[in-house]
C-alpha cells in the first residue's frame, strides 16, 4: 500500500510540474488591448436658497478602448476615444457640454535602431450630436454642428522617433487633410469650404508629439499636440490641435479626471451667439470630472 501511495504522489508531482512548465512556455499574446471609462454625474437643487442659484443637472461620460499589435519590428496600433456630456440648467434647458469622436490606426515597421520607424496613419475626428448657438432669450439660433459636420481625416505617411517608452515624435512631410461637411443645415464656408461644396482636400506637412507617463504615483499625464500646414494655401499659417488628460486614480473605481484640448485652426470662423460670423481665433475646452471609473 505504501508503494502505491507513494508512486501516485509520485506520479502527480510530474505530471504537475510538466503542466506548469507547459503553461510557462504557452505563447504570449502579441496583442494588447484595453479600456477605460469614465462617468461623472454632478446635480444640484435649491429650495429658497437666499444666495440665488439655479437648480442644475449635469453628467459626463468618457471612454477610451485600444487595440495595439507588437511583432517583430512591426506594430499596428488602434484607438478609439469618445467623450459626450451634457448640462440641464433651470434657466437654459438642456444644452451639451461636451461631444467628441476621435479614432486613430497607425502602421510602424521599425528600422535596425528600434527608436525610428516609417510609420504611416489614419486619424478621423467628429462629434455625435447637433450643436446650437443660442441668443439672449436661450433660444437656437443656428444648428453649427452634427455628426460629420464637421468631421476631419487625415492620412499621413511619415516617420516615428520614440527615444523612451513615453515620448515619440512623429513627422509626416506627406498629409492630406480633408474636412467634411456633410449637411445642408450647416454653413460650409465657416469651416474653410467653398459655397455648395461638402469636401475640402489639403496637402500638407504635419508634426505629432505623444506624451504618456504616470507622472507621481496614480497620477498619469497623457498629452499630444498636432499641428499641420498646407503646403499651397498660406504656407506657414499653422493649424494647432493640444489635448491634455490627466487621470488621477483614488482607487479602483474613482478617479479624477481634467482634459483640455487647445485649438487653432485658420479655416474655423468664429460664431456668436447671435450666428455672426467673424475670424477664426483659439478655442479651448476644460471638462473636469471625480466620478466612477473602470479600466480593463
Amino acid at each position: 500500500m505504501k508503494k502505491i501511495i507513494l508512486t501516485s504522489v509520485l506520479f502527480a508531482t510530474v505530471v504537475a510540474s510538466f503542466a506548469q512548465e507547459e503553461k510557462k512556455e504557452a505563447p504570449k499574446s502579441p496583442w494588447t488591448k484595453g479600456l477605460k471609462t469614465t462617468a461623472t454625474f454632478t446635480q444640484t437643487s435649491l429650495t429658497n436658497w437666499a444666495a440665488g442659484g439655479q437648480n442644475s443637472l449635469a453628467l459626463s461620460l468618457y471612454a477610451k478602448a485600444f487595440a495595439n499589435l507588437k511583432k517583430d519590428k512591426h506594430s499596428w496600433s488602434n484607438s478609439l476615444e469618445v467623450g459626450f456630456g451634457f448640462l440641464d440648467q433651470e434657466n437654459t434647458g438642456l444644452r451639451k457640454s461636451d461631444d467628441k469622436i476621435d479614432a486613430i490606426t497607425q502602421y510602424n515597421r521599425a528600422f535596425n535602431n528600434e527608436k525610428l520607424s516609417f510609420s504611416t496613419f489614419m486619424n478621423f475626428k467628429s462629434q455625435f450630436a447637433k450643436g446650437f448657438t443660442f441668443d439672449d432669450n436661450n433660444e437656437k439660433t443656428a444648428i453649427i454642428s452634427q455628426f460629420a459636420a464637421p468631421a476631419y481625416l487625415f492620412v499621413t505617411i511619415g516617420l516615428e522617433y520614440k527615444p523612451i517608452d513615453y515620448f515619440s515624435v512623429y513627422f509626416s512631410p506627406l498629409t492630406n487633410k480633408n474636412t467634411i461637411v456633410a449637411s445642408d443645415t450647416i454653413d460650409e464656408t465657416s469651416y474653410g469650404l467653398e459655397d455648395g461644396s461638402s469636401w475640402r482636400f489639403e496637402a500638407g506637412t504635419f508634426l505629432k508629439l505623444n506624451f504618456n507617463k504616470e507622472v507621481v504615483k496614480n497620477v498619469n499625464w497623457e498629452s499630444k499636440a498636432e499641428f499641420f500646414t498646407n503646403y499651397v494655401e498660406n504656407f506657414g499659417d499653422i493649424d494647432v490641435n493640444w489635448e491634455n488628460a490627466i487621470v488621477m486614480k483614488i482607487n479602483k473605481y474613482l478617479s479624477a479626471n481634467l482634459l483640455t484640448q487647445l485649438i487653432y485652426d485658420k479655416d474655423i470662423d468664429f460664431v456668436d451667439s447671435e450666428g455672426n460670423i467673424g475670424a477664426p481665433r483659439v478655442q479651448f475646452k476644460q471638462v473636469f470630472g471625480l466620478g466612477f471609473s473602470y479600466t480593463m
